[in-house]
């Protein structure tokens, strides 16, 4: 038996010791200090049990105990939730190995750093990773490397929506005019999400959408959502959750079917323009559109607002 092995049966057995103990003949502080030191020995093997699992994918051992992927190995043998953000969360905190063999240091050293000292959790970490990833390609990799020195500080003494908030003031610091975010930036941070259906046949859907595509969502449920269409008895305002958004759409857009600008009353939706229509000699007004000029292929988006009205 090897000394990793042999230490992990020896702390099984201490566990269960500590398990069979009650904190009853100690004083309230000495019981409070013995919750938060629990809790930090828990933090600190989030980040031993991140080394584990980049063991068993770097070596493939995951096949060895019959699962095809690292996923299901999550899944099934370590029983975690959300395996995905798991492997994120390792891949960002774990040194990787490069194509040439050689450890690389970890994307978040400090987040990292934090974690294996038990000062953040597995939620906070998570919370540092989300505002990372927003922020633009175009930012500096010094500057990138600063905020994550100073959101991992701030992960010590903050919760994680608080992260989530500070992450806002430093997004709008590196990006303070929304320049540097293009539309590669975008396209790597949309997602769209369809959950499976429950008991009663519905299913969520949680979607992260880029600028296009939410005017033109705006637009369907702006016709699709009115309160009264397709149901008289329908009063609820398509500011509201659109419960009872008509499916009709999705029928029509599968089948080639009519256009959603079919409504008697035109729809006015505020976009940009890089440059105006040439066809339609504005750069106010372009008819038979929602967002995206479909009749006149050179209408582009850009920093000055202009209005498109659906007829």
């Amino acid at each position: 038996m090897s000394d990793l092995v042999a230490k992990y049966a020896a702390l099984q057995a201490l566990v269960k010791e500590i398990a069979e103990e009650t904190a009853d003949a100690h004083d309230d502080e000495t019981v409070a200090q013995l919750a938060i030191d629990h809790h930090t020995v828990v933090r600190q093997f989030e980040s031993i049990g991140n080394q584990r699992i980049l063991e068993v994918s770097d070596r493939d051992a995951h096949k060895a105990v019959g699962c095809v992927t690292v996923t299901e190995f999550l899944q099934t043998k370590l029983r975690i939730t959300q395996p995905k953000k798991r492997l994120q969360a390792v891949q960002a905190l774990e040194p990787m190995h490069a194509m040439t063999g050689e450890k690389l240091p970890p994307a978040c050293p400090n987040t990292a750093r934090e974690l294996a000292a038990g000062t953040i959790g597995p939620d906070h970490v998570h919370a540092v990773l989300d505002v990372l990833k927003k922020i633009p390609s175009a930012v500096d990799v010094e500057q990138r490397a600063r905020a994550e020195e100073v959101l991992a500080e701030f992960a010590t003494t903050l919760t994680p929506k608080e992260i989530g908030a500070a992450g806002v003031r430093i997004l709008a610091h590196l990006d303070p005019d929304g320049r540097l975010t293009d539309d590669r930036d975008r396209a790597r941070s949309r997602k769209l999400n369809l959950g499976c259906q429950d008991s009663q046949l519905m299913s969520k859907l949680i979607a992260t959408l880029d600028p296009i595509t939410r005017a033109l969502f705006d637009v369907v449920l702006a016709k699709w959502a009115a309160p009264g269409m397709n149901n008289p008895d329908d009063d609820q305002s398509p500011n509201g959750d659109h419960a009872d958004a008509d499916p009709q759409l999705l029928k029509d857009a599968a089948d080639g079917g009519p256009s959603i600008a079919v409504s008697a009353q035109p729809l006015t939706r505020c976009a940009t323009m890089r440059r105006p229509c040439r066809k339609a000699r504005s750069s106010v007004l372009c008819s038979e559109v929602t967002c995206v000029c479909s009749k006149h292929a050179r209408c582009r988006f850009s920093a000055r607002s202009a209005v498109f009205q659906t007829q």
